[in-house]
């Protein structure tokens, strides 16, 4: 038999591998075969959490007309929609230095002496101790007539006393322009919002949540009878970014991700956004304990308040109108 060259043998290999049949090969997709079903303590919780979220909305819309109803109250008996402080409305504070003073006494007696005054009394104090007292009162509390009767209980008061004086246009025009300020503030956190999500029921539902934490902020500064100041206002220009970050963590995982039903997502979204709200409450109760200044006190008090409706107006308000987004998203999908 005579051997083959290499030419025929490479064109004899040829030949005999075309003419085999090509059996295809099957590739199998993988399915994603995670279940999202709610098991256990937890999951019963957000089952039930599912199923009831329409009927807790009564929550957040009892605090939002409780705020509303009063927010008009306080508007239609003082005029104004806030109590507000010295520091916005004019007046005089006066600090004397002095120790072992009786901040209630001393409060008392000058509002006996001056009815028609606005006056209000606090320690002043140093590493938990007393080191005088910073007397707050309206223009018509005459700043003679106080440090005369305060000299029955300091008699060099007025070699150990400073005051400062805030006229009333001044400060009013100062209030005018904060609510200036923090309406530009809120406006353009939902022009960010609206650019972010470029949907509109979802943007709105941000949106109303931060609205509700403030204006629910100021219905309990007014229930109790807090005097907002100038770090008021920072307060809740602070309650703004507080809320809408888990306002908008929620809706990003609601609406950009792709695994999960909407109860795993939302499971999801609460366990970061109720860690970050769990931490910041932890510190502001952590600053009220330990604070000294009055002006942190307040900060601290009206976060303390906002922080606490943020829960219900994000995690049932915010997520129940997203669900209702979703819902008919999807509906219209498969229609």
């Amino acid at each position: 038999m005579p051997r083959m060259t290499r030419r025929e043998r490479r064109k004899t290999k040829r030949t005999t591998s075309t003419s085999q049949p090509i059996i295809p090969i099957k590739v199998e997709k993988k399915e994603d075969k995670q279940d999202y079903t709610h098991r256990g303590n937890r999951g019963k919780f957000f089952n039930w959490y599912g199923k009831n979220l329409k009927k807790m909305m009564i929550l957040p819309l009892i605090m939002v007309v409780f705020a509303i109803v009063m927010i008009i109250f306080q508007t239609a008996t003082t005029g104004s929609f806030v109590n507000k402080g010295i520091s916005l409305t004019g007046g005089q504070t006066i600090t004397v230095t002095h120790e072992g003073l009786d901040a209630t006494l001393v409060e008392t007696t000058l509002r006996q002496e001056y009815p028609a005054a606005d006056i209000g009394v606090r320690v002043l104090s140093e590493f938990g101790t007393q080191k005088g007292l910073i007397i707050e009162s309206s223009l018509d509390a005459p700043l003679d007539g106080i440090l005369q009767i305060m000299m029955q209980w300091v008699p060099d008061v007025k070699e150990n006393y400073s005051v400062e004086t805030i006229g009333s246009s001044l400060s009013e025009g100062f209030f005018r322009e904060i609510l200036i300020a923090l309406l530009i503030a809120f406006i353009f956190m939902s022009i960010v919002v609206f650019v972010l999500f470029r949907t509109l029921w979802p943007s709105l539902a941000i949106i109303a949540a931060a609205l509700g934490d403030m204006i629910f902020a100021v219905a309990i500064i007014n229930l109790f009878g807090i005097k907002l100041s100038t770090a008021g206002i920072a307060a809740l220009l602070m309650l703004i970014g507080y809320s809408v970050d888990t306002d908008i963590l929620l809706t990003t995982r609601i609406l950009r991700a792709k695994r999960g039903d909407f109860l795993e997502r939302t499971k999801k979204a609460m366990a970061t956004g109720l860690t970050m709200t769990g931490t910041a409450l932890g510190v502001v109760i952590v600053g009220l304990i330990f604070a000294e200044s009055d002006v942190l006190r307040q900060i601290f008090t009206i976060l303390l308040i906002g922080l606490i409706a943020d829960l219900p107006f994000t995690w049932i308000q915010n997520v129940t109108i997203l669900k209702i987004y979703m819902d008919k998203k999807s509906k219209k999908s498969k229609g």
